[in-house]
């Protein structure tokens, strides 16, 4: 009942009472209303503004961090007042999954490597080239199809049997790395226009076999 109710009640009560009762009738109205109002201004005041989240309860107008531990979204437990995955686990879309796993699906020509649970480019990251188990390029070098190889300055000295050539690649255009034929010959090589041409840790460059492109092998 509002205030707007309590008063008609009061005037109706006023209205249909002795003269005599009527003062005393109305100053019980008004200490009615006045103590509904309180009332109701204490309830209001007790009530959070906004809603306070899985791990956070309302309490006296504000929201208080419900125990740790207590389960939320489904897969979560409760931390600090923040609804968070256990160890072990991690977020993905609103849910907790194994550390291991990655989140969804792994884009075109990535792969989802177990020891970090992400997606790793394997033929071109220097982190992670050719293998999941931090296969890491030494400084300097860059992931070429799968095999680490220097990143050079033509016209500069590499190791023994490898030169400063041209990647073929359309996707690493202006890139130069150390390579060679290997075991390969001009004769016997494989030519090709693009790192696919030439398999798993073995890359397209130019100027081995001019004026082919040939398949070598990075140098690093």
């Amino acid at each position: 009942m509002d205030a707007d109710r309590f008063d008609d009640v009061a005037r109706s009560l006023i209205a249909g009472s002795s003269r005599r009762a009527a003062p005393g009738l109305a100053l019980g109205a008004i200490f009615t209303i006045r103590r509904f109002t309180d009332v109701e201004a204490r309830r209001r005041k007790r009530k959070c503004k906004r809603p306070c989240g899985s791990c956070r309860a309302c309490r006296r107008g504000k929201c208080k961090p419900k125990p740790n531990g207590i389960a939320c979204g489904g897969t979560g437990i409760c931390q600090a007042g923040a609804c968070v995955c256990p160890g072990g686990s991690k977020e993905c879309q609103g849910a907790c999954i194994p550390d291991n796993q990655c989140c969804g699906a792994c884009p075109q020509g990535e792969t989802c490597c177990a020891n970090v649970g992400e997606c790793k480019d394997l033929l071109n990251d220097p982190d992670f080239c050719g293998q999941c188990g931090n296969g890491q390029c030494p400084g300097g070098a860059i992931c070429a199809n799968g095999d680490c190889g220097l990143a050079c300055t033509p016209g500069l000295a590499c190791f023994t049997g490898c030169s400063c050539v041209p990647r073929a690649d359309p996707d690493h255009a202006n890139q130069n790395v150390c390579a060679g034929l290997g075991t390969f010959t001009c004769q016997t090589v494989t030519f090709c226009s693009e790192d696919a041409d030439c398999g798993f840790g073995r890359v397209c460059v130019s100027d081995l076999c001019p004026p082919f492109n040939a398949c070598a092998d990075p140098c690093a």
